[in-house]
């Protein structure tokens, strides 16, 4: 998934999954990363899952994952993060701030 596409982090919850879906009824490539805890409900999503399968994906990771993370970036090369998640580590909050803006740098 690359050109127009969109990384929304929290994207399960309520704000985030509004906001998901109306980028994709406004053709936009959409990535959610979720970890799915108290406020993240999958079901919010299964009407953009259904409609739009190719232009929504949806990943189960903790956004302090570096790793994992990195592996999305690698994918999908957004052109946008949209940060709707909670992040509780200071450390890994560093680190994600250094991937999102490395991201940046190598898709100017």
């Amino acid at each position: 998934m690359k050109n127009n596409c969109i990384l929304v982090t929290g994207g399960a919850g309520f704000i985030g999954s509004e906001f998901s879906r109306l980028l994709v009824t406004r053709g936009y490539n959409v990535v959610v990363a979720d970890k799915l805890t108290y406020a993240g409900d999958l079901a919010r999503l299964d009407s953009i899952l259904s409609r739009y399968p190719k232009k929504f994906i949806f990943y189960k990771v903790d956004i302090c994952h570096y790793k994992k993370m990195e592996s999305i970036f690698k994918k999908c090369n957004p052109h946008i993060v949209v940060h709707f998640a909670a992040i509780g580590v200071p450390v890994a909050r560093y680190k994600l701030i250094a991937l999102l803006i490395s991201s940046a740098c190598t898709a100017l």
